[in-house]
């Protein structure tokens, strides 16, 4: 048995809710597999598996949020067998004390539905245990029973249902306490049970809400909404607990996407932003206050004539379908990779009082995001890109990124951050260390400057750059020859 827990997507993480789950009991998943989507105060990050096997059981359902390293899945290596306890039926109130649930009524009818089918381990223990208090209750129908509730309730003196009432329907609809004043009544009172297998459904007017207030939506749906300009407050959806998927916003009405376009999107969508931004932001300071605490940075800076580098790329472009075209960002960042090489003492992770460099160099690239805030997705394997490969791979990370498509081992990966505000006018940026690793760079604009070449004055593109890295891994010298490396390489850009 292998166990699929709440990963942990960065420093400033603590818990996660899950939104989506892509498996069932009963599937076959392989390493490297998406099974889950979960919400973090970063966005909605697809979940990958490090695991081969089948799932056995479900434990986490869709909707909690739990901390980090809590255990969402169970896997095996044979499928489980018929009749196993699969769904987490008992997921209403989760295994973990440390879980707790978005919201109470929309869970009990997930729950409900998938109760229904079927005598689990867990109903016939909660069986037996109302077969002892009440006498035997040889019939099912209660776990059958359709929608006539209103005739039920003249019919109902006939069966002597006393064990209905403890059924296992009766646990995962316990939150449901406005419905159930009649369970507590006469004998005669017991089959008004049947209603609350219908009630549910009206109970549940709205989507439940992520811990910074916004609707749960599969990435899918989020995608389509920005696309649409469609305000997800304003869709009721379908997918499980109420969370709303693409196919709820393709269904919203063309009057919600096309006449309040021009006015009422925009601000809701800024709204809403700000709610995620600041959740964001809380997370970002917490790591970043943790740094400052943990970590003895040192500061140097170097600045770097980019004139050959830019005019080797402008002449490259012209040879090059627009679509293909190279970005100067990509420059620095092929360079960087490069020279880590010879420096393993910047790549790599400190953690539990110990240093482990990294032999790959997966280089942790800060994209900022429309709505506010700030994520870092690794460039796998960064020295063994190429330009226009490393090209390819930013594109993807920065499109993914804002429309919320990242995996978690994009934000597990990064050695290394590099962090770039040039598109901004600054001319230099000093960062601070995203713990566990213990170095950052800084891309400053490229200006024109007067530069001495040769003995003479002349004006040259000019750029800073900078380097934060961890004292209790390296020191200036090396840190100062590592910026030298990065400035030779970017004189050959032919060689990159």
């Amino acid at each position: 048995m292998a166990e699929f827990r709440m990963p942990s997507l960065g420093a400033d993480m603590d818990a996660g809710v899950l939104v989506e789950w892509l498996v069932k009991p009963g599937d076959k998943v392989s390493r490297g597999d998406i099974v889950a989507v979960v919400e973090t105060q970063k966005g909605a990050i697809d979940v990958e598996i490090f695991d081969d096997g089948f799932v056995q059981e479900i434990v986490v359902p869709v909707g909690v949020e739990v901390p980090v390293d809590t255990i969402l899945a169970i896997l095996g290596d044979t499928p489980p067998a018929a009749g196993a306890s699969t769904v987490p039926a008992k997921a209403a109130t989760p295994a973990s004390s440390e879980a707790k649930a978005v919201g109470s009524s929309q869970p009990a009818q997930r729950d409900t539905h998938e109760a229904a089918p079927a005598p689990s381990t867990a109903e016939s223990s909660q069986t037996s245990t109302a077969e002892a208090s009440a006498g035997p209750a040889p019939e099912p129908p209660p776990h059958e029973v359709e929608a006539p509730a209103p005739e039920a309730t003249a019919a109902a003196p006939a069966p002597p249902p006393a064990a209905a009432p403890t059924s296992p329907k009766e646990q995962v609809m316990a939150s449901d306490a406005s419905a159930a004043p009649t369970e507590q009544g006469a004998p005669g009172d017991a089959p008004t049970a049947p209603k609350e297998r219908v009630a549910p459904p009206t109970a549940a007017p709205a989507p439940l809400s992520r811990s910074d207030g916004l609707p749960l939506a599969s990435p899918r749906a989020r995608r389509l909404a920005a696309d649409r300009g469609i305000d997800l407050a304003t869709i009721r959806g379908t997918g499980p607990h109420g969370s709303i998927t693409g196919d709820d916003v393709e269904r919203a009405p063309a009057a919600a996407t096309t006449p309040t376009t021009a006015t009422t999107p925009k601000p809701r969508r800024r709204r809403m932003s700000e709610k995620g931004a600041a959740a964001m932001r809380e997370a970002i300071a917490a790591a970043m206050a943790r740094s400052k605490r943990e970590i003895p940075h040192y500061y140097l800076s170097h600045t770097v004539d980019l004139t050959a580098a830019l005019d080797w790329l402008k002449a490259t472009n012209r040879a090059r379908p627009v679509s293909e075209r190279l970005l100067p960002a990509v420059l620095p960042l092929r360079a960087i990779a490069r020279a880590l090489a010879d420096f393993p003492e910047l790549n790599g992770t400190y953690e539990d009082g110990r240093y482990r460099p990294s032999a790959p160099v997966h280089l942790g690239f800060a994209i900022a995001l429309r709505g506010g805030g700030l994520i870092a997705p690794a460039i796998k394997d960064a020295a063994g890109l190429d330009l226009t490969a490393l090209m390819v791979r930013v594109r993807d990370l920065v499109a993914r990124a804002r429309s919320g498509g990242l995996r978690s081992s994009e934000l597990q990966m990064p050695t290394i951050t590099v962090t770039s505000l040039g598109d901004r006018g600054v001319d230099a940026v000093t960062g601070v260390i995203y713990p566990p690793q213990v170095a950052i760079v800084g891309v400053g604009t490229p200006v024109l400057r007067p530069w001495v070449v040769d003995g003479e004055l002349t004006i040259r593109t000019l750029a800073v750059l900078t380097l934060a890295a961890d004292h209790r891994v390296s020191d200036g010298h090396r840190g100062a020859l590592f910026l030298a490396a990065v400035d030779r390489l970017l004189q050959e850009p032919e060689a990159l």
